[in-house]
């Protein structure tokens, strides 16, 4: 070989030499990508499919949601939950191309729901299993054809009566030695029936009553300019016109359990929630405030303060409840009650001292008093039902509360499950 020849040989580029294992490679590659190529396009077309049967489960769980709802808004009626929940999901379907079947069973009080509870003397549950079919688009190629989608839900209702009608205040005291509903003081309104089921007395100058007033007994009225544009009907013994009781609060979990709530500074304000206190709950301090909560209170419950505000609050004692302070104002939280207490006693069971307030509710005394003192417009859309009623104020308007006014039974719906 000739010096001219070695050295072309050896000038040959490397590459050249390698050529053979990069194509190797690339075809191995190829083959992989071929291979690959079906497993990819499954996987993906089973996400596809999976993320079209999220949206179906949730319109399942939606559509069981609205049905489980709209039954328990019917109350005690099982019969007409059941109607109203299938009539529900029939409208739901009507809107959609897709098909939810529900099977519905109802519960009522004492009766124990599976994954809930056993319930209370005033609640009844709706409880809503909803399926679908489930076709799969994509998924077919692994030999997957449909699937069944099941969702549940179950809402409960609290029944409670009120029978108020444009009834606001009810004594329920019999002895007719006794005076069941007494009212002391001028340029005050009435804008309700006022019922005792023994005597009564009204006080005051330029006096006004827009309602019936039922008495037994006895019916006294002094006072000048009195307008009563109502009836005056003698009227035989009648049971309350609401039935809440002490175990329609003293149950659940508690949000907090205290032994006692003892507040001594301005401006305070308790986190919403339910509330066991084994003491006294007592309130000292301008400008108090709490919201959206349940007090059950095995004590007494003493508020002195001005301006509280307690929205959306109901107060639940064994004890007395007292208020005293101006400016205040009140809402109900659970069943319409405001403040309901059991305590057998003549004396001052539930004691109103305010001025320039705006109450809203009911106030539940069944085997005691309850006294409102106060003046300067005060404004009380407040059902009194108890024992004895005694209201002691001028300028003072009375109107009941609106929910007195809309139906005989009154319920709640929220889901629980």
């Amino acid at each position: 070989m000739s010096l001219q020849d070695s050295v072309r040989r050896s000038c040959v580029p490397p590459m050249r030499r390698r050529s053979t294992s990069v194509s190797l490679r690339r075809g191995t590659g190829y083959t992989l990508t071929v291979v690959a190529l079906p497993v990819l396009l499954g996987v993906a077309a089973l996400a596809v499919d999976l993320g079209l049967m999220s949206v179906a489960a949730e319109r399942v769980q939606h559509v069981a949601d609205l049905a489980a709802l709209a039954g328990a808004t019917r109350g005690t009626d099982e019969t007409g939950a059941v109607v109203l929940a299938d009539e529900t999901a029939s409208s739901n379907n009507a809107v959609s191309n897709r098909q939810v079947d529900i099977v519905v069973t109802t519960y009522g009080p004492g009766q124990e729901v599976p994954g809930y509870r056993s319930l209370g003397l005033r609640e009844h549950v709706t409880d809503v299993v909803a399926t679908t079919r489930f076709d799969f688009a994509f998924a077919r190629i692994f030999g997957l054809e449909a699937a069944t989608i099941t969702r549940h839900s179950a809402a409960l209702c609290e029944v409670w009566r009120n029978r108020l009608a444009d009834g606001f205040i009810f004594a329920g005291e019999t002895d007719p030695a006794v005076t069941g509903v007494y009212v002391e003081g001028s340029r005050c309104s009435f804008n309700g029936s006022i019922h005792s089921n023994t005597c009564m007395s009204l006080n005051g100058s330029t006096m006004t009553v827009n309602g019936d007033i039922h008495y037994r007994n006895r019916f006294e009225q002094g006072g000048p300019s009195f307008a009563h544009t109502g009836s005056l009907i003698p009227t035989p013994i009648s049971s309350y016109p609401i039935d809440v009781t002490w175990s329609d609060f003293d149950r659940g979990t508690w949000d907090y359990q205290v032994a006692c709530i003892n507040i001594r500074n301005a401006g305070v304000t308790l986190p919403s929630g339910r509330w066991h206190v084994l003491g006294d709950m007592i309130v000292n301090g301008t400008g108090f405030s709490c919201h959206d909560s349940l007090f059950v209170v095995e004590g007494r419950i003493y508020i002195n303060c001005s301006a509280p505000v307690l929205d959306r609050v109901t107060l639940v004692a064994r004890n007395d409840i007292y208020f005293n302070g101006a400016d205040g104002r009140f809402s109900p939280y659970l069943n319409d009650i405001f403040a309901f207490t059991p305590l057998a006693s003549r004396t001052n069971t539930i004691f109103v001292n305010a001025a320039r307030c705006f109450a809203s509710g009911i106030m539940f005394a069944p085997e005691g008093n309850i006294c409102f003192n106060g003046s300067s417009e005060i404004t009380y859309e407040v059902g009194l039902v108890g024992r004895t009623i005694g209201l002691e104020g001028s300028d003072s308007v009375h109107m009941g509360p609106v929910s007195a006014h809309t139906s005989d039974e009154t319920s709640r719906a929220k889901l629980v499950l």
